[in-house]
């Protein structure tokens, strides 16, 4: 199994490109903003929206007074069952974190975070009517073609730097690529991705540190190394999305994903992960602990849970286990 969010590595590279700076982001008031119609994303449309954010960036203009606030733009995701509709309106509002949520979502659709590897074949259920039409649905939801996919991944490889540079976890996560992992970067990475929310950026924090060389994954003091041991650490932190605010549904993209590609139906994300890891020796207690233990974490702000080699990975690691 990879990485959490394959399209990581591909910001990876546009941090590294571009050199994102380190400003921090400041807080702004929120102001609901009406998603655009669904239709093809054309490259003029890119354009229109890298000339947009860069206008905002120029001096002799006003900045917006009413940006649009991380928790705002959560919610026109959820408000939208169209993954092109969502895209169009996310990459207008980096300051809202737009661009990691729009590639995020292209995750959710289309990557590997939401698919069986690791998983032992006997806990995956055949195909059955629920996962086709599971597959119906997605379809519709996702509905960017594969060269309007390469579109949006072409505006991250070709956008300006001080454009991609108002998505504040970009900001965020570009520190480790520029100078290197250390404790203190990390913690420093962990807090800001904690202090920011976005369900999709923080998903890194299970990989701090890591390389393609070493791509373990990390949560107090514990790396995962295994397909299995790594999915089950995905798996829980996909729960915590849902404690995060993300649409956890019926027909919530990672739910029909857990129908179509593990034959996991149910309805809701949680209810399918407990109907699949039922059927794994072990699988859901260890699941639920898991669960809970980052949940706490999260909601303790507890850096030194996420940072490798930290001075308070191991006091971190038997305090989110007292109660387990």
């Amino acid at each position: 199994m990879r990485r959490p969010i394959q399209l990581l590595a591909l910001l990876a590279l546009v941090l590294v490109l571009f050199g994102i700076g380190l400003n921090r982001p400041t807080d702004t008031p929120e102001v609901a903003t009406p998603l655009p119609a669904a239709r093809t994303l054309s490259p003029s449309d890119l354009e229109a929206h890298v000339a947009a954010s860069a206008a905002d960036m120029a001096p002799q203009r006003q900045p917006n007074p009413h940006p649009l606030t991380p928790f705002a733009l959560q919610q026109a995701q959820r408000s939208t069952p169209s993954l092109r509709a969502f895209v169009h309106f996310a990459l207008q509002h980096a300051e809202a974190g737009g661009f990691i949520s729009a590639w995020g979502a292209l995750d959710e659709c289309f990557g590997e975070t939401l698919d069986g590897a690791g998983l032992p074949e006997s806990s995956l259920s055949p195909k059955s009517e629920q996962s086709l039409q599971a597959d119906a649905l997605l379809r519709a939801a996702c509905d960017l073609d594969p060269g309007e996919r390469e579109r949006v991944m072409q505006l991250a490889i070709g956008g300006p730097r001080q454009v991609l540079s108002k998505d504040p976890n970009l900001q965020v996560l570009g520190r480790s690529i520029a100078t290197g992992y250390n404790q203190t970067i990390g913690l420093g990475q962990a807090r800001d991705l904690i202090r920011l929310g976005n369900p999709y950026a923080s998903f890194s924090l299970l990989s701090l540190g890591s390389t393609p060389e070493q791509p373990d994954l990390h949560f107090a003091g514990q790396f995962y190394s295994s397909p299995f041991e790594q999915r089950l650490l995905t798996d829980a932190w996909l729960l915590l999305t849902c404690d995060m605010g993300q649409n956890c549904g019926p027909e919530a993209v990672p739910t029909l994903r857990m129908c179509r590609d593990r034959g996991w139906c149910a309805q809701s994300l949680q209810s399918a992960m407990a109907l699949g890891y039922e059927r794994i020796p072990d699988g859901l207690p260890r699941l639920r602990i898991l669960h809970q233990r980052l949940l706490r974490a999260w909601r303790e702000q507890s850096a030194e849970s996420f940072a490798p080699g930290s001075p308070g990975a191991a006091a971190s690691q038997a305090s989110v286990s007292t109660t387990h």
